[in-house]
């Protein structure tokens, strides 16, 4: 399949009747602009973006997701075997030692799972993770794109490890659920088949 491809849209029940999230948000001070890429979210926006958070967890944890809590000071050795040191350094934010900021978020489970031994009565193994913070990237002013694509954002990640057969399991139930979220929210989307945060030779 080539990267890229849209797999299925789905149109909001009905047009939105605002603005513009973003820009709304700012004129009317739910955000504002910190610096560049960066921002303060007031009350009102991080009672949605708390809201969303737990609720995208409470749905991960009912499909038998564990809620674990990563680091986000990352050790060069992690990003290396990534190939994130060698085809998007421009995109990472050096934090002394040899180490940097975390610009993916799943790194660290990744790192956490180097060398050791898991076994078949463990797997699937289900991670759902949003407690350890900000995600940074050093994005360049003309990739920004207001807090869309900011230098430091959070999200809610789901990583899981298992037999084939469980990850395509575990993708489509995450997949169906979150698209069910959206569904009650009553929001639109597209579902594309992308290769991630930037490009790395295949």
């Amino acid at each position: 399949m080539k990267y890229g491809t849209v797999l299925g849209r789905k149109a909001p029940p009905k047009p939105p009747l605002a603005s513009p999230v973003m820009e709304e948000a700012l004129e009317r001070k739910w955000i504002t602009v910190f610096g560049q890429g960066q921002y303060v979210y007031g009350a009102k926006w991080t009672r949605l973006v708390r809201l969303l958070q737990v609720e995208i967890v409470a749905r991960a944890q009912r499909l038998g997701f564990e809620e674990w809590i990563f680091p986000r000071y990352i050790p060069r050795q992690a990003l290396d075997s990534f190939k994130l040191t060698q085809f998007a350094p421009n995109l990472l934010m050096p934090a002394g030692l040899g180490s940097f900021l975390d610009p993916v978020q799943c790194i660290s489970f990744y790192h956490h799972l180097r060398d050791r031994t898991v076994s078949s009565e463990q797997l699937p193994l289900s991670v759902v993770e949003v407690m350890g913070g900000w995600t940074w990237r050093d994005e360049t002013e003309d990739t920004m794109d207001g807090p869309y694509r900011a230098r430091e954002f959070l999200r809610v990640e789901h990583v899981f490890c298992g037999t084939p057969q469980q990850v395509r399991q575990r993708r489509r139930q995450v997949r169906d659920n979150l698209t069910d979220l959206m569904t009650r929210l009553g929001l639109g989307g597209r579902l594309s088949w992308v290769t991630g945060a930037w490009t790395s030779p295949r």
